[in-house]
């Protein structure tokens, strides 16, 4: 009904013979004109929305931040190429491994190697040592004495097991090649009860793989207990 209304106002203007009345029904008919246009336009945007309605992009979170940008903030020296292949999953690892390495704690303390007691008792073997021309070790670990032969994988760590935990107090050795001449137990009170068990599982492998086993509780004639057993004499 619009366009009728604009073709009538045409009609009339050409009716007209006066100048000012033909000038004034153009301008009229071109502002009725834009004015349709613009509702047209607009009608037709809605309906488009109606059906499509116009994407709004919603804010990332640092875990869905692009690759590249949020690659970078972690390392900075990681190339475009790289930094593009990795996955959500191994960011949130190298986050992760990042703030377990600031916040990763030592609990640990120097500590001396010897208690007072083996102390005292080893300023005593050294003398003696030193007065057979042999050099004095300390806390050797079991495993480093003693080799695993024979028996399938599986076999061999569990006898591995048996010894990997135990080391021998002292050990007299010569000083050219370290061969090891005499080992030295230093026993207190608790092995009266609680590692008697431990005690003959060790004096057995010690005894099979060929080493000489002294057991001790104090520095009493320690030189004539260390010549008795290096001469043979039990």
């Amino acid at each position: 009904m619009e366009s009728y209304t604009i073709v009538d106002v045409f009609l009339s203007l050409i009716c007209c013979s006066s100048p000012f009345f033909l000038i004034m029904g153009v301008v009229v008919a071109i502002v009725l004109a834009v004015t349709l246009s613009k509702k047209n336009n607009k009608k037709t945007n809605l309906n488009q929305n109606r059906f499509n309605p116009p994407y709004v992009p919603r804010p990332m979170t640092n875990y869905q931040q692009p690759n590249r940008y949020y690659v970078k903030q972690i390392n900075p020296g990681i190339s475009e190429v790289q930094s593009a292949n990795i996955t959500p999953k191994q960011q949130t690892i190298n986050v992760e491994n990042n703030e377990q390495e600031k916040k990763e704690v030592f609990p640990y303390s120097k500590r001396r190697i010897l208690s007072k007691h083996e102390l005292d008792f080893y300023k005593e073997l050294k003398r003696v040592a030193d007065s057979k021309n042999l050099c004095v070790l300390s806390k050797i670990r079991m495993a480093d004495l003693v080799n695993v032969n024979g028996y399938n994988y599986r076999d061999q760590y569990v006898y591995f097991n048996k010894v990997s935990r135990k080391h021998v107090d002292f050990a007299l050795a010569e000083p050219l090649n370290l061969n090891i001449v005499l080992l030295i137990e230093l026993d207190d009170s608790s092995h009266d009860y609680e590692q008697s068990e431990r005690d003959r599982f060790v004096e057995n492998v010690y005894r099979k793989t060929g080493y000489k086993l002294l057991r001790v509780r104090n520095a009493v004639s320690l030189n004539e207990k260390i010549t008795a057993i290096l001469s043979g004499v039990q």
